[in-house]
């Protein structure tokens, strides 16, 4: 099961291609309408929080618009209905991928920060807009450990 944060004009055409990937998908969005559209696909399950979305999911992947907001998902922000600290979720072995617009110095800086508590890190935003996220012809940019990249390059495949 992967879990899917971020079901933005971006987001939903990626999730749509996962889903015929044939991959099972949980997805969030702080606007819980987002994920309406797929709510006749068996594979894919609304969460209603962060966390939720997280739990059971050995792969969640970001689609958000900046590294505050990543930071704030995974830290804390104060805000509680932004999902507090999730990292402190995520299982050890987990493996996060942030596919959004992302500040390198702040994926670097996630990286230690996840790999500390035994999570994997990729950092790997996309390009080609919302029409290559439809068709699943994304270009995506990837940096993480060797190991890693190739454990996620078939979720990846789906997309871009």
């Amino acid at each position: 099961m992967l879990a899917f944060i971020g079901l933005g004009q971006m987001g939903i055409p990626m999730v749509r291609n996962l889903l015929r990937g044939g991959h099972s998908v949980r997805g969030y969005d702080l606007l819980l309408s987002a994920s309406a559209q797929f709510a006749e696909d068996p594979s894919f399950f609304r969460a209603a929080t962060p966390v939720e979305v997280v739990t059971n999911c050995t792969t969640v992947i970001l689609m958000l618009p900046d590294s505050r907001i990543v930071d704030n998902l995974l830290w804390g922000s104060g805000d509680a209905s932004a999902g507090d600290g999730l990292a402190r979720s995520l299982a050890a072995g987990t493996l996060l991928i942030d596919m959004g617009s992302s500040d390198p110095l702040h994926s670097r800086d996630n990286f230690d920060r996840l790999h500390a508590l035994g999570i994997h890190f990729i950092d790997a935003p996309v390009s080609g807009g919302v029409k290559r996220a439809i068709d699943g012809s994304l270009s995506i940019m990837i940096g993480g450990e060797s190991a890693v990249v190739e454990q996620a390059r078939p979720i990846l495949q789906s997309m871009g």
